[in-house]
């Protein structure tokens, strides 16, 4: 939480007062000094390796090309923008193109290393990805919104954004369009964006940025599903349950009189069996930890595999700390006498006493081997997650 030190903010004030409520402008809140995390991150993901990235196949990559870029944020014709889905083989970007690459923490060390270090005041499961948006002159994604929250990273280059508060809506958005853009642009705040600065929107603000000259900007983007989202994949998990169910309820052999049609002994049925089933507590907190920590792109896992991980630990004489996988996304649940942990889509009941080393992998993504309690139950389930790809174990090298 070094930035909020460097904003002379607090995270009780951000939330207070910002947090889903305005937007936030920090200047200067990250060290720009060399050998500092910007400029890890601009090394990184200098031209060179976002066109590399944008080769992937597993890196989600688009471009979006701004066809007559224009300093008017009013200027919302879909005909200015055209969009492409990756991967690309680019040899440089056309003017008025932006290259976006999402779920970077997923593939570079550096990034998930931003979001451990400086976003730790955020659950790292509500963390949806880090996208980052690169272009020179012009280049804009156009006026929009977004469903969640998102911070505005700037790494390299400048950016200038017009803001507009809103809140909008779907409805706002032009009809049929390849990219989410809004009919009308009210700006009421402009400002200019610096390596180092940190730009905080809530979800529904207006937002219309243009890059200039090698312009970076790193998003850093919050899972907030919407309730339709979540009651669909509730209702998947909840029916998957109860199909399993020797003898599984029906509505009661009720039949009223002919041609009365519903009454409300009927609607009173439906929700006595339907509502509990619902909400069961178990059912809920099983349901929400899988959907929040599900993988966007599972096949990660697999491909970055290693052998390592098909050899069994020698408890006895191992030494080495563990590492979640980039891809892996944590959570956990305590109960009165038990818990809960969620790992990249899947739930296991546990003991209480398994959240202490679990918390911390959670939070800091690297846990000591020694920190692992001398206990089968506790050891078993280490390397269970190291065969599924979710931990790695790195041995401490003999000096």
């Amino acid at each position: 939480m070094n930035w909020f030190e460097q904003a002379g903010l607090d995270y009780a004030e951000f939330q207070q007062q910002y947090w889903r409520k305005q937007p936030w402008h920090g200047h200067n809140v990250f060290d720009t000094a060399s050998g500092g995390t910007l400029d890890t991150i601009s090394k990184t993901l200098n031209k060179k390796g976002l066109y590399q990235l944008a080769e992937i196949p597993l890196v989600e990559s688009r471009i979006i090309a701004n066809t007559q870029p224009s300093a008017n944020p009013a200027a919302t014709d879909t005909a200015n923008y055209e969009l492409e889905l990756g991967p690309f083989a680019i040899a440089a970007l056309a003017p008025g193109e932006m290259l976006m690459l999402q779920g970077l923490e997923q593939h570079l060390q550096s990034i998930s290393d931003l979001l451990t270090r400086h976003f730790g005041f955020l659950p790292r499961w509500r963390i949806d990805d880090v996208m980052a948006s690169y272009g020179d002159a012009g280049a804009s994604c156009g006026p929009h919104f977004d469903h969640y929250d998102v911070f505005l990273l700037q790494v390299r280059g400048a950016k200038h954004w017009q803001l507009a508060p809103g809140p909008f809506s779907d409805a706002d958005l032009i009809e049929d369009a390849e990219i989410r853009l809004l009919q009308h642009f009210p700006g009421q705040q402009t400002l200019t964006q610096v390596p180092g600065d940190l730009l905080y929107l809530p979800p529904g603000v207006g937002h219309y940025g243009v890059a200039s000259d090698d312009s970076l900007t790193l998003s850093i983007g919050l899972r907030n599903p919407t309730l339709a989202e979540m009651v669909s994949s509730l209702a998947d998990l909840v029916s998957d349950e109860l199909s399993t169910l020797q003898g599984s309820s029906t509505l009661d052999d009720r039949l009223g009189e002919p041609g009365m049609g519903l009454v409300t002994a009927d609607i009173d049925q439906l929700k006595a069996k339907l509502v509990p089933e619902l909400t069961r507590s178990g059912t809920m907190s099983r349901w929400f930890g899988c959907y929040m920590t599900l993988l966007q792109a599972p096949e990660l896992l697999d491909q970055d595999h290693q052998d390592d991980n098909d050899i069994d630990i020698d408890w006895t004489t191992a030494r080495g700390e563990l590492h979640c996988h980039l891809a892996t996304r944590l959570c956990h649940q305590a109960f009165a006498e038990h818990g809960m942990i969620f790992v990249n889509g899947e739930a296991a009941d546990v003991d209480r006493s398994v959240l202490a080393w679990f918390g911390i992998l959670e939070t800091q993504r690297h846990l000591d081997l020694e920190q692992i309690p001398a206990d089968s139950a506790h050891r078993t389930l280490i390397e269970d997650l190291l065969d599924q790809g979710a931990l790695h174990f790195r041995p401490t090298t003999a000096s």
